[in-house]
């Protein structure tokens, strides 16, 4: 089921908008590469002591609590710039499949501060929550090889460069933090989005939402089951007998986006 071309527009829009994204995140990885190696010291040929692991833990703590601040940070940027670009997102979509039927211009006042302030109150805990447990995954993984190494009697520059070289734990680790970012940023964009609706349904009643999959070789069987499902704003889409309230709910990375609907509309979908 195709969507109309201003809808394809944007899902477009959102994977370019994805590259930026990857781009923060590698340039937040090499900071906190910088910050262990400051922790661990570099090129040290001292040997790793059971004795002074409580002190390298502290430096390295300091370290994951800086960088999950960051991340706090940025996820709370992609909030609202997600939740901004639903907004407009969903105005345009209205408008242009309004005009598209023929039908007379209803206009619409979807207020931006209203639809921010509502993901916020949806995300933010999340967000809070997500960043937690990954930052004391982290913990748990740094934990671990410092111990093992103080067993081995590994030198602090072997390290170092188990953790934070670039093919250490960091870098492997890094495909998290970009999952966590894309999935967060998706799901505040797809809130945006049924807020936005909710808020163009007090002139609009019948809107409701349809799920919009990214169709190529990455889709995968959920979401291309879910393709084009329409679901009233308070209810959820039902996939495999699984209720979801977004897309995001279906699992990590999903690309899917949801978009306005009615059934006037219905012909463009086809």
């Amino acid at each position: 089921m195709a969507s109309p071309d201003i809808i394809l527009q944007h899902l477009k829009e959102l994977a370019r908008g994805e590259i930026k994204r990857q781009r923060d995140i590698q340039s937040l990885y090499k900071n906190f590469r910088l910050a262990l190696y400051d922790a661990l010291g570099v090129e040290s040929d001292e040997i790793v002591k059971i004795s002074s692991l409580g002190r390298y833990r502290r430096e390295i703590d300091l370290a994951i609590d800086d960088f999950a601040k960051k991340l706090r940070a940025g996820l709370d940027r992609g909030l609202i710039s997600g939740a901004k670009i639903a907004v407009s997102h969903a105005s345009d979509e209205i408008k242009a499949l309004q005009k598209g039927i023929g039908a007379k211009y209803v206009p619409l006042n979807i207020r931006a501060s209203v639809v921010i302030s509502r993901a916020e109150k949806l995300l933010l805990s999340q967000y809070e929550s997500s960043v937690g447990r990954y930052s004391e995954h982290l913990r748990g993984r740094i934990g671990q090889i410092l111990s093992q190494a103080a067993l081995k009697n590994s030198t602090l520059d072997q390290v170092t460069k188990q953790l934070a070289g670039q093919r250490g734990l960091i870098s492997a680790e890094s495909y998290q933090v970009e999952r966590i970012a894309r999935t967060e940023y998706l799901r505040a964009y797809n809130i945006g989005r049924n807020q936005s609706t909710r808020e163009a349904k007090r002139v609009l009643p019948d809107l409701k939402r349809r799920w919009d999959a990214t169709l190529d070789s990455r889709t995968c069987d959920i979401c291309g089951a879910a393709d084009g499902q329409i679901a009233e704003l308070d209810k959820p889409f039902k996939v495999h007998g699984v209720d979801l309230m977004t897309p995001q709910d279906s699992h990590p990375n999903c690309r899917c986006a949801e978009t306005p609907y009615r059934e006037a509309w219905k012909e463009y979908f086809k």
